[in-house]
């Protein structure tokens, strides 16, 4: 049985980078050809990144969530982990 992914981006005011990294991950995703989703998750950013987020949730297998105010680092790892749906993190 083929492993299941949930590949997690933590974006904080990432307006300039969160895309090529979206391709990036997404590139090597296929690559493994098993199931796998992306969870983007905008910690409350302050420039377009929640914007940016939203554009990419039109992919396949993409999920956004927003944090309306930074939480920081330490709530965007447990948000991560209760988002995700697949067998590996």
């Amino acid at each position: 049985m083929e492993p299941t992914i949930s590949a997690v981006i933590m974006a904080y005011n990432e307006e300039q980078s969160l895309e090529g990294t979206f391709a990036e991950l997404a590139t090597v995703l296929k690559e493994l050809k098993s199931p796998y989703e992306i969870v983007i998750i905008d910690d409350g950013s302050t420039d377009k990144t929640g914007i940016s987020a939203d554009r990419l949730a039109h992919h396949d297998n993409v999920r956004v969530i927003h944090h309306y105010i930074n939480q920081r680092l330490g709530a965007v790892y447990r948000t991560g982990f209760k988002e995700a749906r697949w067998e590996y993190i």
